[in-house]
């Protein structure tokens, strides 16, 4: 507990208060006489919660979500100290809010070397919602530390041996040692370094998704996807034109969307050209025997790869969407379902 500086007010002014930190709220009042009386405000200190230094001299903000908290101490010790003790405190919060939730399982977990400012340790790495925890053993409900990973960017980089390490990799292993590096809003980065492709592929696909990815990712599809996403699907918007977007006679080259392997992409072509055959052939009578193959065909490629399904929706997007009336409204449909995956690669096959 102690004096801190509020802006708030009409005129957004500084104004003393007494907080007070209990049960993980932080709770203020005008003075410390006044803590027998209706408090001024409360913050909690959940899991959607992001504590930082903020501009000007031993200030700190509190971002819940909804609202954003200018705190100033009277020194930049006493805002460390405040810094600290409320990161602390929210986090064992958000920790034991997610630990409890019986909806709420592990996306990912497992061993990983992690490597943060020069030093590396083996943990039990966690990912449950947006949040990445590390432990020392598994079944441990206190991390070691955590990474809300709102706003964080994520990215797979070449591994380089570290002095610091405290085990001493073996030579001829540690060109297999794959990482993934995040980059937290306002915090140096982490790496985690991982002992082979799949580890490194699914770890990558998990975390980008849940930092939502970046503008840039994705094939040039799903990014007219992603900004159609931002419009709402408006059926006026000018990039229901392009030509990624729109029907056409002729074959695709590449994928629609984001594959994990190189080894599925000729499957997507040839999937398309199903497609499009069956979308082209005249239906009559003699043909419909032919035409149930076609679909049967292109379904069971679906089934057997579940990879393919995403491209299957892209494909039946595009060869539907002619910027036509009702067409374009069942596109729209689609795309609003589609657009969830855009921002982050494909999911590794799972073995």
């Amino acid at each position: 507990m102690g004096h801190l500086a509020k802006l708030g007010g009409k005129l957004k002014t500084w104004r003393k208060r007494w907080f007070v930190l209990k049960n993980g709220t932080l709770t203020y009042w005008k003075s410390q006489h006044d803590m027998n009386r209706k408090p001024q405000g409360q913050i909690m200190l959940d899991e959607a919660c992001r504590i930082n230094r903020a501009e000007g001299a031993s200030t700190f903000e509190i971002d819940t979500g909804k609202k954003v908290y200018y705190l100033t101490a009277d020194s930049n010790a006493t805002m460390d100290d405040w810094i600290r003790v409320l990161q602390n405190v929210q986090r064992r919060n958000a920790t034991k809010l997610l630990l409890s939730r019986d909806d709420q399982k592990p996306t990912i977990q497992g061993w990983v070397t992690k490597v943060k400012n020069g030093h590396a340790k083996k943990c039990w790495c966690v990912l449950l919602g947006k949040m990445f925890l590390y432990f020392k053993a598994p079944g441990e409900t206190n991390p070691l530390g955590q990474i809300n990973m709102r706003d964080a960017r994520v990215e797979e980089v070449e591994h380089v041996s570290d002095s610091d390490s405290e085990e001493r990799e073996d030579p001829t292993q540690s060109q297999a040692r794959l990482t993934v590096a995040i980059y937290p809003a306002h915090q140096g980065p982490t790496y985690l370094i991982l002992p082979g492709k799949q580890e490194r592929d699914n770890w990558l696909y998990h975390l980008t998704v849940v930092s939502g990815g970046g503008p840039n990712a994705g094939t040039q599809y799903e990014q007219l996807v992603q900004k159609l996403m931002e419009t709402d699907g408006d059926p006026n918007c000018v990039l229901w034109r392009h030509p990624i977007l729109l029907h056409t006679k002729d074959a695709i080259t590449s994928p629609l969307t984001s594959l994990h392997s190189e080894a599925m992409q000729p499957e997507a072509i040839k999937l398309f050209k199903s497609i499009q055959l069956f979308m082209s052939v005249a239906v009559n009578q003699p043909g419909i025997d032919y035409h149930v193959v076609l679909a049967q065909n292109a379904l069971q490629h679906c089934l057997d790869m579940p990879e393919l399904q995403t491209e299957m929706i892209g494909i039946l997007v595009k060869q539907t969407s002619r910027h036509t009336g009702q067409k374009l409204s069942v596109g729209v449909q689609v795309n609003k379902k589609l657009g969830k995956q855009t921002r982050a690669p494909a999911p590794p096959p799972i073995i």
